[in-house]
């Protein structure tokens, strides 16, 4: 039998306009762009109408994360940096098709350093004993 070329027609795949791919940087060159741990990343719809639309742990490759599928909005962006560098960043934005900068977040790193007993300084405290509230005679008339 033969089926001149009918047998499977794969239809034109139509793109999914309701959702975006968003992209997440962390910009880490302080830190002599060392790797990410794992980050904790949630989206939030901005009219309260999905809490949590996105609430999940990544472990970035080359400090980049990408989400597909994100529904189109506007969304409070919350960012957990766990392990060495323990950051937090948050954003207010937009998520669509057509912008401008393709969805992609760029987040700066602060400079880390790690705990060393020899690094540590505590500066002197001088407390004048002679002004506490309990000693003022003004405070309990």
């Amino acid at each position: 039998m033969v089926f001149m070329g009918f047998a499977e027609a794969n239809a034109q795949k139509k793109n999914n306009t309701d959702s975006v791919r968003v992209t997440l940087r962390f910009n880490n060159n302080v830190n002599n762009n060392l790797p990410l741990d794992s980050v904790y990343v949630i989206l939030d719809r901005w009219d309260l109408s999905g809490a949590g639309m996105i609430k999940k742990m990544y472990q970035p490759k080359d400090n980049v994360i990408v989400l597909d599928n994100v529904p189109r909005g506007k969304y409070y962006i919350d960012v957990f940096c766990l392990g060495i560098y323990q950051q937090t960043f948050s954003e207010v934005s937009w998520v669509y098709n057509k912008r401008k900068n393709r969805n992609t977040f760029n987040f700066r790193m602060k400079e880390s350093e790690v705990y060393s007993d020899s690094t540590v300084r505590i500066p002197p405290q001088r407390i004048d004993w002679m002004k506490l509230t309990v000693l003022n005679n003004r405070t309990y008339k």
